[in-house]
C-alpha cells in the first residue's frame, strides 16, 4: 500500500512566500512591539524603504497573509473483506464431475480488505488565503479560504500469492469476491482457465487477476470573520470572533477489478470499477474567543477557541460500472441532512521582525460530530447498491506558519 498527496510541499511554501491573505492575525496592524497595545505611534529606529506598516495604525487599513501549513484527517474506512484467493466453478466442466458447479476451487483466504487503505494517517500539505481590513475602533473583518491537498491511500492484490506460495492447480493465483446480480455485460473473459467451458468461470469478479482499490479524500474552507476587542491592557487583549463558515469534506472509495483470459489477454470489458463516495458539505456560524498576550522583544502568544454549528448537506453516490464506461451502468445516489458541531483550538506564537510585518507559528485543531461516512464501502449487491453509511468523528489536526503583511 503507498500514500501520496498530489501537491509538492515545495509548491506550497512559495504560495506561502508571496504572502497574500489573515483572519485573527491582526496584532501586527498595532504598535505592539513599541509599547503594548498603545494608540500612538514610534517609529522603528531603522526606517526601510518599503511600503508596508502605516503612521497612524490606530485609523486601520489593508492587511494580507498566507499560511502554509500540514495536516491530518480522520481516515473512516473500517475492516471488510473484499476478495479471497481461488474461484468458483459456474458449471461441471471444471471438474469434470456431475454438481460440481458452484464449487469453489482455492484457499479461500483473504487477498484484499477495505481496512488496507485505512491507514496509517498521512499528512498532506496545503494553504490558508487571508484578507482583511480592521476599522479605527479596533474591529475587523477577514475573509479566508483554507484548503489541504488530496489524500490517497491503496492496495492492490495480483495473481502473486504471499511468499509465492503457489498451488499445484495454480487456484491461488485468481482472485474472487462475491459479486451478484449483475447483468451478463460483466460476463468478464471467456476463457480464464484452460479445462472447462468459455464460461466455466463466469463474472468479472470471479477469477479475476488483478485488484486495486482507492480512497482519496479532500477537504476545505471558507468564511468570513468579524472580530471585535472588547478587553485590553498593556500586555493583553481579548477579542470576540463571530461569522459564517462552510467546510466541505470528501470521501471517494475505488474498487477496480481486471480479468483476463487463460493466454493473458484483457480488454476495458473485462474491466469492473465500483465507486462509493460521500459528501460532507457544511453551512454554518461560527463564534470564539481570541486571546493573546505579548511578551517582549517583538513576540506575542495567541490561543483562540472557536465553536460553529452546521446543517450537513451528506450527498453519497455509489456505482457499478464496466471498464470501457459503455456498458451498462447501476447508480443510485441519497441526500442526508445531520447537524454538526465543531470544535477549534488554535494556540500560536507571533512574531514581529519589521514594520508591517508579522510571522505565525501554530498547531491547529478541530473536530466534527456526526458527518457521515461508509466505513464498510462496499456493497456485493449488484441490483440494490445500498452501503452502509454510519455517523462519525471526524479529527483534524496540523501545524501552521503565516506571513502577514500590513498596508
Amino acid at each position: 500500500m503507498r500514500i501520496k498527496s498530489v501537491w509538492g510541499a515545495g509548491v506550497l511554501a512559495v504560495l506561502a512566500a508571496l504572502t497574500v491573505l489573515s483572519p485573527g492575525k491582526t496584532l501586527a496592524q498595532e504598535s505592539w512591539p513599541q509599547g503594548g497595545f498603545a494608540t500612538g505611534y514610534a517609529p522603528p529606529a531603522v526606517q526601510l524603504p518599503y511600503p508596508l506598516g502605516s503612521t497612524h495604525p490606530e485609523v486601520g487599513g489593508l492587511f494580507m497573509a498566507a499560511t502554509y501549513q500540514m495536516y491530518n484527517q480522520t481516515n473512516p474506512i473500517k475492516g471488510q473483506e473484499i476478495a479471497v484467493r481461488g474461484f468458483v466453478a459456474t458449471d461441471d466442466t471444471v471438474l469434470n464431475a456431475a454438481g460440481s458447479a458452484g464449487t469453489f476451487i482455492g484457499p479461500r483466504n483473504n487477498a484484499l480488505d477495505a481496512g488496507q487503505v485505512a491507514g496509517p494517517y498521512t499528512w498532506v500539505p496545503g494553504f490558508q488565503l487571508e484578507v482583511g481590513w480592521k476599522f479605527g475602533d479596533g474591529s475587523s473583518i477577514t475573509g479566508s479560504f483554507w484548503w489541504i491537498s488530496e489524500s490517497q491511500y491503496r492496495a492492490s492484490a495480483t495473481l502473486s500469492p504471499p511468499n509465492y506460495q503457489f498451488n499445484s492447480d495454480q487456484s491461488n493465483t485468481f482472485l474472487t469476491s462475491y459479486v451478484f446480480g449483475y447483468p451478463s455485460d460483466f460476463a468478464g473473459a471467456p476463457q480464464k482457465i484452460s479445462q472447462g467451458g468459455p464460461y466455466s468461470v463466469y463474472g468479472i469478479w470471479n477469477g479475476a487477476s488483478t485488484m486495486t482499490e482507492v480512497l482519496w479524500q479532500r477537504a476545505e474552507q471558507a468564511q468570513l470573520q468579524y472580530r471585535k476587542p472588547f478587553y485590553e491592557t498593556e500586555t493583553y487583549r481579548a477579542s470576540a470572533l463571530v461569522g459564517p463558515r462552510w467546510f466541505w469534506i470528501e470521501d471517494k472509495y475505488r474498487w477496480i477489478t481486471t480479468d483476463l483470459d487463460s493466454l493473458g489477454n484483457s480488454s476495458p470489458i473485462y474491466q469492473g470499477i465500483y465507486n462509493n463516495q460521500v459528501d460532507n458539505r457544511m453551512y454554518g456560524v461560527f463564534a470564539g474567543l481570541q486571546q493573546e498576550w505579548y511578551i517582549g522583544w517583538g513576540f506575542a502568544a495567541m490561543l483562540n477557541t472557536n465553536v460553529a454549528g452546521f446543517m450537513d448537506v451528506v450527498r453519497t453516490s455509489v456505482d457499478y460500472q464496466r471498464g470501457d464506461r459503455g456498458g451498462p451502468e447501476n447508480k443510485r445516489g441519497r441526500t442526508m441532512w445531520r447537524a454538526v458541531p465543531e470544535f477549534q483550538l488554535t494556540p500560536s506564537i507571533m512574531w514581529y521582525p519589521l514594520e508591517g510585518v508579522q510571522v505565525q507559528a501554530g498547531y491547529d485543531f478541530f473536530m466534527f460530530l456526526n458527518t457521515v461516512a461508509s466505513p464498510q464501502p462496499v456493497d456485493f449487491n449488484y441490483s440494490s447498491l445500498s452501503p452502509q453509511y454510519t455517523d462519525i468523528a471526524r479529527f483534524f489536526n496540523g501545524f501552521q506558519v503565516t506571513v502577514a503583511i500590513v498596508f
